[in-house]
């Protein structure tokens, strides 16, 4: 044990049997290891690669409709962020395909599917970007404010659109165990090298998350 955190997560798990990840975070330092890619960031597509796409909905600002440059009114508020995928086939030393973050559209509160000064709405350009990079699927977030655009994208990208409401049943917790799987199994890792790689990891290790009673 090397760091003070590490000890004090070390005596809650033994003393008071609290779960090790709790007290460490979702992504403890040996799982940012494992998600740590050696690639760099793509901005195209490869021909021969098979690309799927994950989309995350945030709200949009109402200042945004006063002008391209108008400072957000709540900049606090979530982003918009549809990251690709490098899918990579099973192979005789993995238990299932492999999924390697590639590039990112990131939007910070702009109007869904209206225009500002200067700007398209979002869906104009995310549906450009899914356009150029061309997934075979893209799993898009259709709980609460993501509805609207989850329905826009189904009705104009001929693709397989694969909905998600995270707010029915248990499906945030079944995604991140999920999630966790893939990580543990060495199947999901992130570019690195510039400045969006960098913020991913920081947004990973400030990451914490609650176990719901009996679990």
């Amino acid at each position: 044990l090397d760091t003070a955190e590490e000890k004090i997560a070390f005596l809650k798990t033994e003393l008071f049997n609290e779960p090790l990840d709790t007290a460490a975070g979702l992504f403890p330092p040996r799982r940012l290891a494992l998600m740590q890619g050696t690639y760099p960031r793509q901005r195209h597509p490869t021909r021969t690669t098979r690309y799927i796409a994950t989309l995350d909905v945030a709200g949009q600002d109402e200042a945004t409709t006063e002008g391209a440059f108008t400072d957000l009114v709540r900049p606090a508020r979530d982003y918009t962020v549809c990251t690709i995928f490098e899918v990579i086939p099973q192979t005789l030393l993995a238990i299932g395909p492999s999924y390697h973050a590639v590039d990112v559209f990131v939007d910070h509160g702009s109007r869904h599917f209206q225009d500002t000064p200067g700007q398209p709405p979002l869906f104009a350009r995310l549906l450009a970007y899914l356009q150029h990079w061309q997934p075979i699927a893209v799993i898009c977030d259709a709980s609460g404010v993501g509805q609207g655009l989850t329905d826009a994208i189904i009705k104009a990208f001929p693709r397989q659109v694969i909905p998600f409401d995270f707010a029915k049943g248990h499906n945030k917790a079944q995604l991140g165990n999920d999630l966790l799987s893939l990580v543990e199994t060495g199947r999901f890792q992130y570019w690195t090298g510039d400045d969006d790689a960098a913020w991913f990891v920081l947004q990973c290790e400030h990451c914490g998350y609650d176990l719901a009673e009996g679990l």
